[in-house]
């Protein structure tokens, strides 16, 4: 069982998908701070009675791994530049309701049992691991990622799905059949699951064509397939690269509104991330994409220094 730690990432993690046999992304390292409005003369540590400062730390990593370091930055920077771009900022209350959002779905996917045995180990009521959670400055910073992407879903155009997934195309093609035939999508997935057939029920998302889960970005011609289809149709069966076959239902298309502004959509942007959607193989291909497009040029004395 997945454990809660006073990180995001982690939490984020535990409803990428119900029972589908697809392994979630490792999340990103949690961004640097913003080292331009720290200063370079306060101590970071003590060794033997002296100070150890902040400049000297920076100095000695920048001599060892200049360019990994930079490259670290300029990663989190894009990120924060296009949140900064868009105007997004978060208030106290979304930033809390966003870690009630990941406690609940924790407790869905879980059991309360499970959630009062985590939050006992650490210590902390539900309000106190809430409160500690929110006050961190790498939740607040996934909580603005996390908006800017779902934006970037309004503007762009997106499609709601839901996807069942199985290893053998046989179960798949009878699944299929089930659910064309009439049976609602959900009810099939629990009576194969009763009959002890592997089927794995993706929970809901919300992609793009170009912020698209890993498995569906890798088999383009589905999220293609996916991307046509009309609210309420089903896809045939299709198989990935991986070898496993996914039966995929349009929930709801969404057309593309490139005019919105970050104001006029708000609310809608604040009510998706609370349904806890965005999955980390989102937030890998909106970095690589800002990365991309971004002008980066290294300064050659720099990525030589010894």
């Amino acid at each position: 069982m997945a454990r809660i730690l006073l990180l995001a990432a982690p939490l984020l993690l535990l409803a990428a998908c119900e029972t589908a046999p697809v392994t979630p992304a490792t999340a990103p390292n949690p961004p640097p701070p913003d080292v331009m409005n720290l200063p370079d003369d306060d101590i970071v540590a003590v060794l033997n009675g002296k100070p150890v400062m902040r400049r000297e730390v920076t100095e000695r990593a920048m001599a060892a791994e200049p360019k990994r370091l930079i490259d670290d930055f300029i990663k989190w920077r894009v990120r924060v530049d296009r949140v900064r771009e868009v105007g997004i900022e978060n208030t106290p209350d979304e930033i809390s309701a966003r870690a009630h959002a990941i406690l609940d779905d924790f407790r869905r996917a879980n059991g309360e049992e499970a959630l009062k045995k985590q939050l006992a180990e650490t210590g902390l009521t539900e309000a106190q691991y809430v409160d500690k959670f929110a006050r961190t400055a790498e939740f607040a910073e996934r909580v603005a990622v996390e908006k800017a992407i779902v934006y970037d879903l309004i503007v762009e155009g997106s499609v709601e799905f839901d996807a069942a997934a199985f290893t053998t195309e046989e179960h798949a093609q009878a699944f299929h059949a089930k659910v064309k035939a009439g049976g609602d999508f959900d009810e099939v997935v629990k009576q194969m699951q009763a009959e002890q057939l592997k089927v794995g029920r993706w929970r809901r998302m919300r992609v793009s064509k170009e912020l698209a889960i890993e498995p569906l970005q890798a088999s383009d011609w589905i999220l293609k397939h996916l991307l046509e289809l009309k609210d309420g149709q089903l896809s045939g069966v299709e198989q990935t690269v991986n070898k496993y076959c996914l039966v995929l239902r349009c929930a709801k298309a969404h057309a593309p509104r490139p005019g919105a502004k970050f104001a006029d959509v708000r609310k809608e942007v604040l009510d998706e991330i609370l349904l806890s959607r965005i999955q980390e193989q989102q937030i890998t291909a909106w970095s690589a994409r800002l990365l991309k497009s971004a002008k980066v040029e290294y300064k050659v004395d720099l990525m030589q220094k010894k």
